[in-house]
């Protein structure tokens, strides 16, 4: 059904380790002006069927959304506020599909712009680099999303005393595995947390000094819930991090020796394999000669 959004699982067969990396469906070109999109309060599933990217607002310019208002996807995270769309979620691209949080009791549709291209050399889709403004992280590496059926989202903003602190990496654990990571987007750190079901303790980290420290862990994982906004975002004062905790690697067996990898799983010994690990609180490259050589 044309601007209907379905969440699929596929279970890998006995013989592969990993899950397939697409499925393929085909199909035909809806007219826009003849599927509009249905959005009800609260959370609903939205397909977006326009075979061009778009920016959040020119997509959803029919929505007419009321501050608070959310978009996401797997990877992002758009807020309306006052001054528009906010996060860092900024467009919507063919093939995918995304969430919205209408704020509104009353049921609203809506189509998406058919673009008109004068100019007859622009006969592609329209593109953009990415949907997405800030770089991946570089210290955290989040499991694969799509081992998880659902996520949750936190805004938030990283104080130092009154200063703020946006050159940083935030990275949300559950059961010892990095769910989510991001860095900053306009002083704020839009965090897409997976996972599934409700009430799972979370562990918020961040790298200070070279060290990944445990920053906040008063917070629990619930599905499609969100913690923070842009005008009022879920503040954490590093002046004031969780009594008794030293990093994501302090425990009673704890030396400086000791490495591990960037999602913090501590390692038995030296690296076995080339890559990139934390050794005395800091990012190490080893490389193959250098691991052939112990």
């Amino acid at each position: 059904q044309a601007n209907t959004m379905y969440k699929v699982k596929i279970t890998p067969t006995p013989k592969s380790e990993t899950l397939p990396s697409q499925l393929t469906v085909q199909g035909r070109q809806v007219n826009l002006a003849d599927a509009p999109v249905t959005i009800y309060e609260n959370w609903t599933w939205i397909a977006y069927t326009p075979l061009y990217t778009m920016s959040v607002d020119e997509a959803l310019a029919g929505v007419n959304p009321e501050r608070g208002d959310r978009i996401k996807s797997q990877t992002g995270i758009a807020i309306y506020g006052n001054t528009g769309w906010e996060g860092n979620l900024k467009s919507l691209e063919s093939g995918h599909g995304y969430m919205y949080f209408s704020t509104v009791k009353e049921t609203k549709s809506f189509v998406y712009p058919t673009y008109k291209l004068s100019n007859p050399m622009m006969n592609a889709p329209r593109m953009m680099s990415s949907s997405r403004v800030n770089d991946d992280p570089t210290i955290f590496t989040p499991v694969d999303k799509h081992l998880y059926p659902d996520n949750m989202t936190m805004v938030i903003q990283l104080l130092d005393g009154s200063a703020v602190v946006d050159t940083a990496e935030v990275a949300a654990f559950i059961d010892g595995e990095c769910r989510g990571a991001t860095r900053a987007y306009n002083g704020l750190y839009y965090l897409i947390i997976t996972g599934e079901g409700s009430n799972k303790p979370m562990q918020i980290y961040s790298c200070i000094d070279g060290r990944i420290v445990l920053i906040d862990d008063s917070q629990f994982f619930v599905s499609d819930d969100n913690i923070g906004d842009p005008w009022a975002p879920y503040v954490i004062d590093l002046q004031h991090l969780p009594e008794a905790i030293d990093g994501v690697y302090a425990d009673d067996d704890a030396d400086d020796d000791a490495w591990y990898t960037l999602q913090g799983f501590r390692l038995i010994g030296y690296p076995e394999s080339p890559g990139i690990y934390i050794h005395n609180g800091e990012k190490v490259a080893i490389g193959k000669k250098a691991v052939e050589n112990r």
